[in-house]
Parts: C-alpha cells; structure tokens; sequence
C-alpha cells in the first residue's frame, strides 16, 4: 500500500480495520456467547484460590517454564530493536523503510505457518521436547556471532527469520507440551500468568537495558548481540535442566509408590521419547496407569496418540473404555462409527454415553435417525444414556437443542433420567 499511500496514512487504513472488528465482536457476544447460568459461575470463579505465583513457585517445572518464556522474551525485543535500528539505518527512504517492514513481516507470517503445518510435528515426534527446545536459542546464537562479524542487514533478517519462524511454530508447540506433567486444574490458573505478567515482565527487562546501553552508554546496536549471547547462553542452561525437570515430572506420573518417586532421581532418567513412554503406557501399563495418561491425551489431542486409544476400546476395564472414546471425539485420523456403534449397548452407561457423543458427532448420515433409533430401544440404559450424551453434545447450541427437540422428549420420556446426569448434561 505504500505504492499508493504515504506512510503516515497507513494508520487510518489500520483504524479502519480495527473499526470493521467492533460489530464483528458485537455480534459474536450477542448470537455466539451465552450467559452463564449460576452453576457454570460457581464452578468457574473461586474467591480462594491459591495465587498462580504461589502455584509457580512450588512447582520447580513451572518455575523453570516461566524462567524459560521470560528469558524467551527478552531476547525477543533485543532482536526487534536490532531488527528496526539496521533496517532504519541501511533504508533512509521512509516508504521504502515501510514496505521492507511489510514485506518482511508478511514473508515471517508464512513462513512461520509452512513450518507449524508441515515441519513442527516432524520435529518435535524425531527430536523430542527438549531437543525442539533447542532450535529457537541455537538459531538467534548462530545468528548473533555472524553479526559481530559480518555488521549487515541481512544478517539481522536472517535472525528475524529464524526468531520469526521459530516462535510461533517449534518452539511454541514443544512449550505447551511442557505443561503436560501438571494439573489440569494448576495449568489453568498459571497459564495467563505466564503468558502475560511473565512476558510483561520481561518486556520490560528488555526496556531498561536498552535506555541502559543505547541511551546510556551510547553504545551501537551491534553490540547488542554481545548481551544476546550472554541472555542465550543462561537460556540454553535452563532448558538443560527444565528437560531433566519434565522427564522427571512426566515419569512421575507412572509411578504410583511413593518409595519410587523418591529414588526418581536424574541419574536414572534415560532419554526416550515422550510419545513412545506414553504409548508403551497404553500397552502395557495397569488400570491407574492408562487412565492417568487418557486424561493427560485428552488435554493435548495429538493425533499421533490415535491408534494405540483406538486399541484401548477392547480395554477390560468399562472407564478405559470410556475415556478412550472421549479422547477418539477430538481426533481425526480416522472414523471410527463402524467401531463405536456396537459399544452403544455397553453395560456401562458411561461408555454407552461417550459412544453416543462419539455418534453423534461422526454419524455421517442424518442425526435425527439416530436419535431415534436408540430412544426407541427398551433398555432404558441405553435410551437415558442417549439423552445424556445428546444434552452433553447440545448444551451451548439452542439452534440444534429446538431442531431436536431434546428438553420437550426429556420431559416426554417414561423413565426419568438422573438429575446429576442431566444436570452435567445441561449445565456443564
């Protein structure tokens, strides 16, 4: 646009847009977002909650994660600054300096988007967790020496390439699943604070050294990449201990005998990859053991966990069953409606409604006939599971709850279902 526009008109382009958003937001809150009723309230606020820095400072893994993302975005804003003051300085022409920045930051965006679609799941599957926690720091490192060297332009791209590229791709797919090892419950009241206070914080960090060295000591940006260097070397030392800190929290997790989690030290712990630990998990590990892993598989739905769930649903135990269709409900690799149709008529109500949801949303034919079909049958098991998983299903969808008509067959149906199942149903 700067072909057609000065570069200080750009701002009223970007206003524009930033106005288009305003009845696009409005409209998502009014015909997407629902109220909450009084039980969704209490069962998400919690006045007494413990603090999620209290939370981070006793568990050594999310504190070594929050030292981690911090020192991430530290280095981070020392590279934009370099990015900004080379292109500035080797680019005097205003225009020209503004459609460098577009085109750059356009080409970083697809770049980026190529790397996270074709080459994040290679190389996080091959190398690990801690390894593609490796690649972002080495990348910045690699490209800060060959700045001391070779002071040009196209070095600084290069770093911002590889910071662009790297961010929001490897290196941010191998840090969520960091997160696996911890509570669902401590995860989600830490995780904003992490992302946001922590990378506030070093922002900030990140704004004092330079009034600090630029201002201050008048110092040109070149040298910037000796404090870069510096920031990756203590970087790169906590990832050393922060992937000794997740296998050992992550095998923790196997074992159930407190005798054994104290001799679980890092002299012990051999480097193996996550996915084939909780793979060999699912065939092989006892009752307590899978259940603990489908409810971690269920935070992350990966795809690469697919067919060893899949094996489970033969699993003796009637909860395996029917955790392992819940996490099959958010997995793609295959349908499995052949498959799960026939556990409908499971003796557990549980597995009959995580098979009912898994229909219901997989069923390729109309969902209606379905519908109908198991609410006719006379096991009443079967039919008030039907209902249970079809309210679970609908619950934040009036369009379809009318379309099917579920509260008027509810209160219609001859053998009243359990109020906490519907309850869970309704108001989850």
């Amino acid at each position: 646009m700067t072909n057609i526009l000065n570069t200080e008109d750009l701002l009223f382009v970007a206003a524009t847009l930033l106005m288009c958003c305003l009845p696009i937001t409005r409209y998502i809150w009014k015909n997407e977002v629902l109220k909450l009723n009084p039980f969704q309230v209490s069962s998400r606020s919690n006045p007494k909650a413990e603090s999620p820095f209290r939370l981070i400072k006793q568990s050594k893994l999310l504190s070594l994660i929050a030292v981690v993302i911090g020192i991430s975005v530290l280095v981070a804003k020392l590279v934009d600054y370099q990015y900004s003051d080379y292109a500035s300085r080797f680019i005097k022409d205003q225009d020209e300096l503004t459609s460098f920045f577009g085109f750059w930051f356009s080409t970083l965006s697809v770049i980026s988007l190529l790397i996270q679609l074709f080459l994040t799941k290679r190389i996080v599957g091959t190398f690990g967790v801690g390894k593609s926690l490796l690649w972002l720091p080495s990348g910045i490192l690699l490209g800060s020496f060959l700045l001391l060297i070779v002071p040009q332009l196209w070095v600084v791209v290069f770093i911002k390439i590889v910071d662009g590229s790297l961010k929001q791709s490897v290196n941010k797919a191998a840090t969520e699943l960091l997160s696996i090892p911890i509570p669902i419950e401590i995860k989600k009241k830490t995780k904003t604070f992490t992302d946001v206070v922590v990378d506030s914080i070093a922002t900030g960090m990140a704004g004092f050294i330079l009034i600090f060295f630029i201002n201050g000591l008048d110092i040109s940006s070149t040298y910037i990449s000796i404090i870069i260097i510096g920031l990756i070397l203590i970087w790169l030392y906590f990832i050393y201990h922060l992937r000794n800190e997740y296998i050992i929290s992550f095998k923790s997790l196997l074992e159930y005998n407190p005798a054994r989690k104290e001799k679980a030290t890092k002299s012990e712990i051999k480097v193996t990859s996550i996915i084939e630990t909780v793979i060999r998990v699912f065939e092989t590990g006892n009752e307590n053991q899978i259940l603990h892993m489908l409810n971690k598989t269920l935070e992350v739905k990966d795809e690469r966990f697919f067919y060893a769930i899949k094996a489970l649903l033969n699993n003796p135990s009637a909860k395996v069953r029917a955790l392992a269709i819940e996490n099959l409900y958010f997995l793609n690799t295959e349908n499995l409606c052949p498959t799960v149709e026939p556990m409908i008529y499971d003796k557990d109500q549980q597995v009959t409604t995580s098979a009912f949801r898994y229909l219901l949303k997989r069923y390729q034919q109309n969902p209606v006939e379905l519908l109908d079909k198991y609410l006719s049958v006379e096991d009443n098991t079967i039919a008030n599971a039907t209902l249970v998983g079809l309210s679970m299903e609908l619950r934040n969808n009036r369009v379809l709850q009318d379309r099917f008509g579920l509260e008027q067959r509810i209160e219609k149906f001859p053998c009243p279902i359990n109020a906490d199942q519907y309850r869970a149903g309704k108001d989850e």
